[in-house]
């Protein structure tokens, strides 16, 4: 059973923890592997170092992981304990950058700039910063704004086409978009490290991408 705890291309939607725990029990009962999905999620991006935790204590049997855990370096991983681990071959679990020394020295200054900079702590903070920033904007254009540390999805009431111009158009005001496979819903995934100066910076030109589709 394979679970991203916040849906990325989905539209940033949290997994329900009623459900987590259900699916949970049931994979125990039936001895099945519950493998969280933390490519995304993981690294502090959704305020706590991995997303499973968002469900008090239920743990996976597996986390995969990749992307933050290095600072854009290649690099993804596979965790686990040792009841799976004994169970694979020597050298049945691998991939072509293997042993990179460069990528390996990437994610330990990666944790250490985390733990030093208490940046999961603050990627709660200026998750909430911003969220409550775009809220104030009072946009007639926004329906919702979801936010779990600095994972964050404005869904937006516009047209497909609309929608594309709007990205498209985004570079005009020196913004960087991503998308979901969700209707109009904008993805934002910035640095732990970004200021809060640079939230009010992206709010400020989010606000004239926003009204240029009014025009």
């Amino acid at each position: 059973m394979i679970l991203e705890p916040i849906l990325g291309e989905g539209g940033l939607y949290q997994a329900d923890e009623e459900f987590v725990r259900y699916m949970r029990k049931v994979c125990d009962t039936h001895n099945i592997c519950y493998v969280s999905d933390e490519v995304q999620t993981g690294v502090g991006r959704t305020g706590k170092w991995w997303g499973y935790q968002h469900f008090g204590d239920v743990k996976p049997d597996i986390i995969t992981f990749g992307k933050g855990i290095a600072s854009g370096f290649t690099l993804a991983g596979v965790v686990s304990n040792s009841k799976n681990f004994v169970n694979i071959q020597c050298n049945g679990l691998g991939g072509t950058y293997n042993g990179s020394v460069l990528a390996t020295a990437a994610a330990n200054s990666t944790f250490d700039i985390i733990e030093n900079n208490q940046l999961v702590a603050q990627s709660n903070e200026k998750g909430e910063y911003l969220k409550t920033a775009i809220d104030n904007l009072s946009h007639p254009m926004i329906l919702d704004i979801r936010q779990h540390g600095l994972m964050i999805a404005i869904e937006l009431e516009l047209e497909s086409e609309a929608f594309k111009k709007l990205l498209s158009s985004a570079p005009e005001y020196n913004l960087l978009l991503l998308s979901t496979g969700l209707q109009a819903t904008v993805r934002l995934l910035p640095p732990l490290t970004i200021s809060y100066e640079e939230i009010d910076y992206f709010v400020e030109n989010f606000r004239g991408l926003l009204n240029s589709c009014q025009e």
